[in-house]
This record gives C-alpha cells, structure tokens and sequence, in this order.
C-alpha cells in the first residue's frame, strides 16, 4: 500500500500544516479522469491517421505515418492536437516544381514569423524587407569578422582553428529538438540557416509545401504550411473529426523519443496521471507557451521524470544508463545522437523497477505535493544545474559550458533542461529572468495550495488580464509586474512529511 495519510500534531504551540494523502490522492485520481482523453477522441485520432495516409499516398504511394509526442505518449490531455510524422522518400523532392500562381493562398500571421498573403503587393514587400534584414546582418557579421582579424593578426594560427570549432559547438547547441516544434516555429538562427538550407531540409520544405495545398484542396480548415520552421511542419484541422494536426516530415528523432517516454510511463502505474496533472496546472496558468518564454508541454513532463528519478527511493529508473545482458555495447544512432536507452522490462524488473515491484510506496498525492516543493523551494539551484534525465542527476551550467560566457549574448540559460537525446539541446533555453520569474512564482502557489488543502484552487484559470500582461511583449516580458504583486510566501512551516 502506498502511504496515503498524515497526522497533524502541535508544534511550538502552533498547528502545522497537515496534508492528508489519502484525500489528496483521490482528489489527483479524480481530476486526471476529468481531463484523460475520451473513448471516442482516441477512436477520431485513428481516423485522421487514416485520412492522412490515404490523402498523401496519391502523391508518395510508399508513404506511411507515426504518431508522436503527446497523443501517442500516454501523456494527453483532453482535445489536445495531434503531432504526426510523415516518413517518406525524399529523393527528388528539391527538385518539385511550385508555382506562386496556384490557386492556394496560404495565410500567415505575423506571430508565424514567415511570408505573409494579404496581398502580392505585400508579400514583395515582406521580400523586400526580409532581404534588406539579411544583407545588414552579413554586414555586421563581416565587420565583426574583419576586426577579428585585425585584433588575432599576430596570434598563432591555431587560435583560428579553435575558433571555427567554438563556432560549430554553438551551432550544435542552437538546434530545436521536434517535440516542442509544434509550439513554436521561428526562423532558423544564423548559426542553423546553412543547414536549414541542405538539399535534405530543402526537400523536406517543398514537401511541406505540396502537403498543404493537398490539405487545403481536400478541405481542411486552418491549413498552414511552416517550411522554414527548424523543423519544417504543415498545420492544418480536419472540420468533421473537429481536431487539429501537425504533419512533419520524416522525423525519427521524434519518434524515437516517445518510445521513451512511453518506457517510463508503463514502469509505473503514478508516472501518466502525475505527468496529466502537471501538464494541466502548466496550461491553466498560462505558463506552457514556448514563444512567451515559458516551457513546452514536452519540457514539463521531462521535469517529472526527472524528478521521480531523482527520488530517495527512485520511482523511475535511468534508462539510458543500463545495460541489460542483451543490451551490451548496443546503441541507437538517430540524426548523429545516442538514442539507445533499455527496454527490456524483465531486466528492469529483476532491478526493482516495474509494476508492483517498485519499492517506493508514496501515494500519487505525496508524489504531487513533493513535486512542487521540489520547484518552489531552493531544492533545485536554478542558477547553477542543468537537469538531465540522461543521467538521472544535476550536473552544472560550467560543465555543459551553458553559461552566457560560454556563448552567444542570445542564448538563454535561465533554466537549463537537458534534452534526453539531443544533449545539445536546452529545453529551457526560451525562458529569460522575467518568465522565469513567472513560473517560478506559480510553483510557489501550487505548493502553498496543496500544502493546505486546496486542490482545487491550484488548477484554476489564470484570468485573462493576466494571461495579457504576460504574454504582451514576448518571452516573459512584461509578466514581473504581476508576479511581483502576486506571488506568494512560501507556508512559514513546511508541510510535515513521512
């Protein structure tokens, strides 16, 4: 039996805080039935898949798809959207011939950061401007450069040589990973645009492309193709299943990494419903929005696991760590990254890890409250340590070298979430000192909530002045105001815990 109740005593003459885990948990058991998705959302999910396959056969007739991230991760919540991956041969497909004068006229917002339509006139405009952005920046980059050289004229050649090497470390670490590339979808980075720009990338933008005008002639609503997106992607919603999708193209990376999530979600029975829990109190207080600064859907639930990894009594083990018998010297190489990570859920069991082996017995709702405390007290060093679900443990900024010394003044490091496959990848990496403020300040009311019985106070709504007043102004600008005026004292005793 997991331990569901705790006693209240008297201290110093004053009550403590008193947290009962058997209602707690009841509580958490009975909001994650309310926000799990339904029967038939699964059934419509199936259906879209259908449609998609049998759509874009007509155009790639060896065209098969896999669902990734949250819809097929075990960690969805209700009405989310769809992420699918279109695995197709991209040979000859830089060659597609597209014509602006096709009858399909895709509409971009300004927040899309891409081409807008309103107009030939404007979209020779946005050219114009796009163009004239581009020759300022090669300008300063070429001043830079040749005053570089100037200052490193006598030094020894090879400082030359480390030099092009730190240029192409800070290129590997700029790069997106694919799960959270549905939420936010900005022009490639200087440092990415020669990659962005291969034959591969480029064949996957004109797929892309063919994919929405195939979409749009079949009747979808909201089609929006984002070929120069990190990851290229087609968004569109299918009106008579009512849900939305994006389609990318040929992204095992993705995949790879919901075969892992998906591991650690079937070795315990309280991974899912406290993933759905956290995921939803994120997306009620508005702080789940990659381009205002706050993290990805994908993002939090790596701080879950990390977290039950990181337990005195571990409820999750460090896949990526062991080696089972059979797994020996094996690996995984997905797009130049280590993907390999053990799933051999016999050899996990004989460890102590699995279904009704685990020998942690904290209750959901311990686990719960436990996780905020983590966040909202000075457990975790957010100035110093980069989580890391690779390696079930902190390690620190200086040694992923994720320090604004160590790169470039745009890189963020505020809070630092080490990506499980593209170690070069910080999860955090939108979030600046304002955003981080923000979030920061929403752990420390949802602990204080819990910490005194009122559940369902911390999955309230944030109201929508204040959803304004963060997201006015981008990345958390703007938020500190309010969160200052908000933001709560931690309870003056702490909860007392078994």
């Amino acid at each position: 039996q997991h331990q569901h109740q705790q006693q209240s005593h008297q201290h110093h003459g004053g009550r403590t805080p008193y947290v009962d885990f058997r209602m707690l948990t009841a509580q958490a058991e009975e909001k994650v039935r309310e926000i799990e998705p339904r029967p038939e959302e699964q059934a419509r999910r199936a259906q879209l898949v259908e449609f998609i396959t049998a759509l874009t056969r007509q155009q790639w007739p060896d065209a098969r798809y896999e669902v990734y991230g949250s819809a097929a991760n075990k960690y969805c919540l209700r009405g989310a959207d769809m992420d699918v991956s279109l695995f197709v041969n991209e040979i000859g497909a830089e060659d597609m011939e597209f014509s602006d004068d096709e009858d399909i006229n895709f509409e971009y917002t300004k927040g899309e950061r891409t081409k807008p339509s309103e107009g030939r006139f404007a979209v020779k405009q946005w050219q114009e401007k796009q163009e004239r952005l581009k020759t300022e920046r090669q300008e300063r980059r070429a001043k830079s450069m040749a005053e570089d050289v100037m200052r490193e004229t006598d030094a020894a050649g090879e400082n030359a040589a480390e030099g092009g090497a730190a240029a192409g470390e800070h290129g590997d670490a700029a790069r997106s990973h694919s799960t959270d590339a549905s939420a936010e979808h900005p022009q490639p980075a200087p440092s990415e645009r020669k990659s962005s720009e291969s034959p591969g990338n480029l064949a996957k933008q004109n797929i892309v492309m063919r994919l929405g005008r195939m979409l749009r002639r079949a009747g979808m609503e909201n089609v929006l193709p984002l070929p120069r997106a990190r990851i290229p992607i087609v968004k569109f919603r299918h009106p008579g299943l009512r849900m939305a999708c994006d389609i990318c193209i040929n992204n095992k990376l993705a995949t790879e990494n919901t075969r892992l999530l998906n591991m650690y979600a079937d070795l315990d029975p309280r991974v899912r419903p406290l993933c759905l829990l956290v995921k939803f109190w994120a997306k009620q207080k508005d702080i789940n929005t990659p381009r205002a600064g706050t993290l990805s859907s994908y993002a939090f639930v790596n701080l879950v696991i990390f977290f039950l990894q990181t337990r005195k009594r571990p409820v999750l083990p460090v896949l990526q760590q062991i080696r089972s018998p059979l797994s020996l010297g094996a690996s995984n190489i997905i797009d130049g990254f280590d993907c390999y990570f053990c799933d051999d859920m016999d050899y996990l069991m004989s460890l102590g890890f699995g279904p009704n082996v685990n020998m942690n017995r904290e209750s959901l709702g311990q686990l719960l409250l436990e996780f905020f405390k983590y966040f909202a007290t000075n457990i975790f060093n957010f100035h110093d340590d980069v989580i890391s679900v690779r390696l079930g443990h902190t390690i620190s900024k200086e040694e992923k070298e994720w320090t604004p010394k160590s790169n470039s003044r745009r890189d963020r490091y505020w809070w630092c979430i080490e990506d499980p496959f593209e170690t070069s990848h910080n999860l955090g990496r939108v979030a600046d000192k304002d955003s981080l403020y923000t979030m920061r300040g929403e752990f420390i009311r949802a602990y204080k909530a819990l910490s005194e019985g009122r559940f369902e106070e911390m999955f309230e709504a944030i109201p929508k002045p204040a959803v304004a007043a963060a997201a006015g102004g981008g990345a958390g600008a703007g938020a500190t105001s309010a969160a200052q005026a908000a933001t709560p004292m931690l309870p003056q005793s702490q909860p007392q815990l078994q």
